[in-house]
């Protein structure tokens, strides 16, 4: 069975969420402040996380391709950290510079999502050697732990004490990405990315198709509509702290229901997913160069736009960004300009030096 395009297009699309969800922030004025907010809400705190599902998963089968295709366990563990390290280096050097912008040095620890995703590949591997029910139980009981935790140590937020530094590692920008409830979406997508991995076993597309509907596709579905209305119900009404298990569910089971809706549209819309899912996909090959890359339109429109202008702007530069990605991906710099891609070089020409060194 071919690699499943699904996770291309959900992780583009989670690229395209995290640009949208920044120029709204940034290019609006003041006074239309309530469409960010809206958007915040709707798309960032339950769509997301979604890009920390994603990558539990993609790293996942990476891991347990490489290792199947004959290469050495220990070359595979150390290209796995030192990419994962690269990217810490990158997120503490972008902390850094928010810091030093805002003027504010507790920011260098501000759970990111890219920090949050450094944290959470370095933890991920030594869990892998666990089965998938021990994983999932781990993710359940790090939403539970995090609960309580942060019920703990939440009076002693800003106090110069131990449990004040504790809350500061753990929750400083309680409403971005936190290490101790985040994770969950890391393993929880490490699961699925294993399951997906043993239905990519299966030679026979019809077959290998039926087990992905039978173990994805309709299990997804099913758990997302039940997350999603013990989101809604269990602690309503909702908190505007988004680290509660409400938040959580709900955005938990919009992962799984988005993810099987593209999995669905692959299986059953096989000649039209190669063409269409063809958008996602460079937002996708071109992830971490998107993500850092469209920093550089925070003063292009700096709350310069109203609401109606930004509407239009918007949409526009999203689309203008997939025109320059394609032109890359056509180019002779399709590789050059991919830090995914660039990273991986890196890591692994760092391990063939270790080794031969050895």
């Amino acid at each position: 069975m071919q690699r499943l395009k699904s996770i291309d297009s959900y992780r583009g699309l989670m690229i395209l969420l995290m640009v949208w969800v920044h120029l709204t922030d940034w290019w609006l004025i003041a006074s239309d402040r309530w469409f960010f907010d809206l958007t915040y809400v709707l798309v960032d705190r339950i769509f997301a996380p979604g890009f920390l599902f994603i990558s539990g998963l993609s790293a996942t089968l990476l891991v347990r391709k490489r290792i199947k295709d004959g290469t050495d366990v220990k070359i595979v563990r150390s290209q796995y950290f030192l990419r994962s390290l690269f990217i810490l280096v990158i997120a503490i050097i972008f902390n850094i510079s928010v810091a030093i912008g805002a003027g504010d040095p507790s920011l260098i620890w501000t759970w990111f999502i890219l920090f949050t995703l450094a944290i959470s590949l370095l933890m991920i591997y030594p869990l892998l050697k666990l089965n998938k029910i021990a994983r999932s139980i781990i993710a359940i009981a790090l939403w539970i732990a995090n609960y309580y935790i942060l019920l703990l140590l939440a009076p002693f937020q800003g106090q110069a004490n131990f449990f004040g530094v504790l809350y500061h590692l753990l929750f400083n920008s309680l409403n971005l990405e936190p290490i101790l409830s985040n994770f969950s979406y890391v393993i929880i997508g490490s699961v699925i990315g294993d399951i997906i991995f043993d239905i990519y076993k299966i030679e026979n597309r019809d077959q290998a198709n039926a087990a992905l509907k039978k173990r994805v596709l309709y299990p997804l579905l099913i758990m997302g509509l039940i997350l999603i209305p013990l989101g809604i119900f269990a602690e309503f009404p909702w908190s505007d702290t988004y680290a509660t298990f409400s938040w959580k569910a709900l955005s938990l089971g919009t992962c799984f229901i988005l993810f099987s809706l593209f999995v669905a549209y692959e299986i059953y819309g096989k000649s039209k997913f190669k063409r269409d899912y063809r958008f996602f996909y460079y937002f996708s090959f071109y992830s971490f160069t998107t993500y850092l890359g469209h920093f550089l339109l925070y003063f292009l429109f700096l709350h310069m736009l109203h609401v109606i202008y930004a509407c239009f702007l918007i949409p526009l530069s999203m689309f203008l960004i997939f025109i320059l990605l394609r032109i890359i991906y056509k180019s002779k710099w399709r590789y050059s300009f991919s830090l995914k891609v660039q990273l991986g070089r890196l890591s692994s020409g760092l391990t063939e030096r270790i080794y031969k060194i050895e």
